[in-house]
């Protein structure tokens, strides 16, 4: 019987979204599309491109879990890019975690390889911190996997990892799945001395530095138990097969109760119990039958029941058992009442984006059927309203030189001028041959808005244009048609363009997509 392998991950935050993210990758209960949802909504908010790689890196684990390979690894890479560009050394190399994740997850081995020898040499960049430490051990951790049938160079990687902690204090998780490695490995090698010794430090570690996880004291009780009785030293066995068992029970691990009961059949026949052996036997095999943990539960309790002498023992049993029901059925409805709430509202925003969408496609398609339709909706007003008695307007414009400014608004605006992200108020100005005091003032009485709110709005309403009537442009990534656009940044484009829409440029292109 092989030795037991745990896994677990730890973060350090540094940032309100690298909190969030570590949050989210710790939390189960997210649905992939939640997930997709909330990243979206993040990126929209990010204020600086660190925050845009975590929203990045959420979206990316969010297709990973619905096996969507190839939009996966494009946004790991879109993280990893601008990451790499904005000097986030530490954000590139967990981009490059999240790669190796995604080539394990849908086996690209050779890719998987390709990736950590990457990281072999970019953590080499990195300054010499906890950081630097945590990613290195994991490194070696990731090269010992794929080493595993050369059994020196395995040893040697889970040694170098070990080294690492006994010269650094970091990341607790990473030291646990390193002593659980050295100790399953030595085992392998029948080298049961040397498996102890690493199977004793963990407990120890865990004991001292990481909280004394429950998992791991039964994780490394039960390694030791089975180490004792290859070894045959029963009594050392049993004293580690006491403190497990009890540690499954007291806090419901039912999920190691199988590996104890072989454990324990193990222990009974090295000495000589064979009727016990048998027992045993007889209960894993109902045990290991069993489908979920509330049916192991009611064989338990049906087992109970039958060894009551007495009605009034029976009686008091059965009521018991009766008030969990009608708990458990409390319970039930108000998860379903939950469940109903969250449905609801989740197809509620799913029709608010479908308006949205609807009501903007309904748009491209008048300015694609109609020519003559300029691409801002706001009418141009013919008539000036607010002149003084000498017939010029309050600001010292005439109207003759407003309809000019208006006209060669209108040209501006059927061209690409303002697509240039470093296109200004003064330049708009001396486009159309006028000031910025005047242009300012036809913006605000014949557009309704500013200069910063006038541009932002074209260049979209010009994007989503083009998106429309180019199909090969939905292939492009977001960062490529923002620049095509005129922004100069991913998020600003994403927020200017769910701000002019009421969808991100992601569900924008993908509802396109399925209209196309």
């Amino acid at each position: 019987m092989g030795t037991i392998q745990v896994f677990s991950q730890e973060e350090n935050s540094e940032s309100d979204y690298k909190k969030i993210y570590s949050q989210i990758l710790q939390d189960p209960s997210r649905s992939a599309q939640e997930m997709v949802v909330y990243a979206d909504s993040l990126k929209s908010a990010a204020k600086n491109n660190r925050d845009v790689v975590y929203a990045d890196l959420i979206l990316a684990t969010a297709y990973i879990h619905t096996t969507q390979e190839a939009k996966a690894i494009e946004v790991i890479q879109e993280a990893h890019d601008l990451a790499a560009k904005s000097g986030l050394h530490e954000e590139k190399i967990m981009a490059m975690f999240h790669l190796k994740d995604a080539y394990r997850k849908f086996q690209l081995e050779e890719k998987r390889k390709e990736i950590i020898h990457q990281i072999s040499k970019e953590v080499e960049s990195l300054e010499q911190n906890d950081f630097y430490y945590s990613v290195k051990a994991d490194n070696f951790l990731d090269l010992a996997s794929i080493n595993k049938e050369n059994h020196e160079l395995y040893e040697k990687f889970l040694l170098d990892a070990h080294k690492l902690f006994r010269q650094h204090d970091f990341s607790g998780s990473i030291k646990m799945r390193v002593l659980n490695n050295l100790g399953s490995y030595y085992h392998d090698q029948k080298k049961y001395d040397e498996a102890e010794k690493y199977f004793r430090e963990l407990l120890k570690f865990n004991k001292e530095k990481y909280n004394n996880s429950v998992v791991y004291q039964v994780v490394g009780n039960l390694n030791l138990a089975h180490i004792f009785n290859l070894k045959k030293e029963f009594e050392k066995a049993s004293s580690h097969l006491e403190i497990s068992e009890n540690l499954i029970d007291k806090h419901d691990l039912s999920g190691y109760a199988v590996t104890l009961k072989k454990i324990q059949t193990d222990y009974l026949r090295g000495i000589g119990d064979l009727n016990k052996e048998n027992t045993l036997n007889r209960e894993l095999l109902e045990l290991s039958e069993q489908v979920s943990d509330s049916t192991k539960k009611a064989i338990e309790q049906v087992i109970k029941f039958e060894k009551f002498s007495s009605e009034e023992e029976k009686k008091a049993l059965v009521e018991k058992k009766n008030q969990n029901i009608f708990f458990l059925l409390g319970f039930s409805i108000v998860c379903l009442l939950f469940a109903l709430w969250v449905f609801f509202m989740y197809k509620r925003y799913k029709k608010q984006k479908s308006k949205a969408f609807n009501k903007l496609i309904e748009k491209l398609e008048l300015l694609q059927n109609s020519k003559e339709i300029p691409l801002v909706s706001i009418p141009v007003e013919k008539e000036i309203k607010t002149k003084d008695k000498t017939g010029c307007i309050e600001i010292g414009i005439s109207e003759e030189k407003e309809l000019e400014i208006l006209h060669n608004l209108e040209e501006f605006e059927k061209g690409e001028a303002f697509t240039d992200n470093q296109f200004s108020l003064s330049s708009l100005a001396a486009h159309l041959n006028t000031n910025t005091k005047y242009l300012s003032f036809v913006l605000k009485k014949h557009r309704g808005e500013g200069y910063s709110d006038y541009i932002n709005r074209i260049r979209i309403e010009y994007i989503a244009k083009r998106m429309y009537n180019e199909p090969e442009l939905l292939k492009y990534k977001i960062t490529h048609l923002a620049e095509l656009a005129g922004f100069s940044s991913h998020s600003r484009f994403t927020q200017i363009f769910k701000k002019e829409t009421n969808l991100s440029p992601s569900a924008f292109i993908e509802k396109l997509q399925l209209k196309k």
